[in-house]
């Protein structure tokens, strides 16, 4: 049953070598479709080519600090190998997963960047590109666009939650488990930022137009931090980004 099972998935084993110093980190007007509307966690149906194996990829864009799983979901007959690059296809890709028809691979990204997804047929050496995955930089901006669909009463966005370089992250992506410096994370609020050990950064929108504001008074998140640990409850003027 398993080797039957691994004939319509696959899943990577570890990050790649890029990892936190990728050659390009995305802005989200990379994460805009055909008709201009940028969406996050969204599906995305790379263009018809020649040779094209990946049919659908879930999510185009999302935002790292934390682990995605990334999904590509192939044609019904495939072979041949299938990586991931750092921004494109010119240097052979990582993460390699061979293909026998199979049905859909995963890989589970954390740091920022654009990764491509490169594929070889059966028998060549030259890897074609096939979509991207753009992870975007875990910044207050991108934090505040975010919003936790389960929360019904959540008027604010998430705010950025920094961590000491010495805190870890154990990464397991399904058959190991990496630990690596853990970077910042998007969280709903300051008091669950607190509560793991990080420091928290909102985006104080006091100064924008009432149409244009998202979050919750940024000084309301910060008085969720106790107050011993004022210092590391942080208000950024949506102006200074």
């Amino acid at each position: 049953m398993l080797v039957w099972l691994l004939l319509f998935w696959g899943l990577s084993d570890g990050l790649a070598s890029w990892a936190g110093s990728a050659a390009e980190v995305p802005s989200v007007e990379a994460c805009r479709d055909l008709d201009g509307v940028a969406r996050i966690y969204h599906r995305k149906i790379p263009p018809v080519s020649l040779n094209q194996k990946v049919e659908g990829i879930f999510p185009g864009c999302a935002v790292g600090g934390s682990t995605v799983r990334v999904e590509v979901y192939l044609s019904e007959y495939n072979d041949g190998e299938i990586g991931l690059g750092n921004a494109n296809c010119v240097e052979k890709p990582e993460l390699i997963q061979p293909l026998n028809d199979t049905w859909v691979v995963f890989w589970y990204l954390v740091y920022p960047g654009t990764y491509a997804i490169c594929y070889a047929p059966d028998g060549s050496t030259e890897f074609i590109q096939q979509g991207v995955v753009h992870l975007l930089e875990p910044d207050v901006k991108n934090c505040d666009m975010l919003r936790n669909s389960s929360l019904t009463n959540q008027t604010h966005g998430q705010i950025q939650c920094a961590f000491p370089v010495t805190q870890p992250l154990s990464v397991f992506d399904g058959f190991t488990e990496e630990t690596i410096p853990k970077p910042s994370q998007c969280m709903p609020d300051c008091a669950a930022c607190r509560a793991v050990g990080g420091a928290c950064r909102c985006l104080d929108e006091t100064e924008l137009a009432e149409d244009r504001k998202t979050t919750a008074s940024c000084e309301d998140q910060c008085q969720q931090c106790p107050p011993e640990d004022a210092g590391f409850c942080t208000c950024v003027k949506a102006a200074d980004l």
